[in-house]
């Protein structure tokens, strides 16, 4: 198994969730795979703005993700896949919520940076989620 090795392990981590954070939840709440969900340009523009505002938090603690948001949303909107969190849903798993998006958040509050949509987004999963009976009321 080939391996790479990381100069900037922060950044890679954040280019990750950035990914993570912008496709997840729409995901989530529209059940469909990515490919489908970029059929919609609204949900574009809310993956393109989510993955904004998560790179100003990331930014906001001195680590540099890639800014190419647009080329996150072309490279998901050829795969025919539903995201793991989507997958647990859907089979009634326990759902990553608080580690992959509630974390983000705690951490946009620490450092004081605005997250509107991705507050949003992240209480409408959570609605699901609880409505699924995957997470706690």
């Amino acid at each position: 198994m080939k391996c790479l090795v990381s100069a900037a392990i922060r950044d890679d981590i954040w280019n990750k969730l950035l990914g993570n954070l912008g496709v997840g939840p729409l995901t989530v709440l529209t059940q469909v795979s990515m490919s489908e969900l970029f059929q919609e340009p609204l949900c574009v523009e809310a993956a393109r703005q989510v993955m904004a505002e998560a790179q100003a938090v990331a930014n906001a603690l001195g680590a540099h993700p890639s800014p190419n948001h647009d080329k996150r949303i072309a490279h998901s909107r050829g795969i025919d896949h539903k995201p793991s969190i989507l997958q647990d849903l859907e089979l009634g798993r326990s759902m990553e919520i608080d580690g992959i998006f509630d974390a983000p958040l705690e951490l946009a509050r620490m450092v004081g940076v605005a997250t509107p949509m991705l507050d949003l987004l992240v209480a409408m999963v959570k609605v699901r989620a609880r409505a699924a009976g995957l997470y706690p009321r």
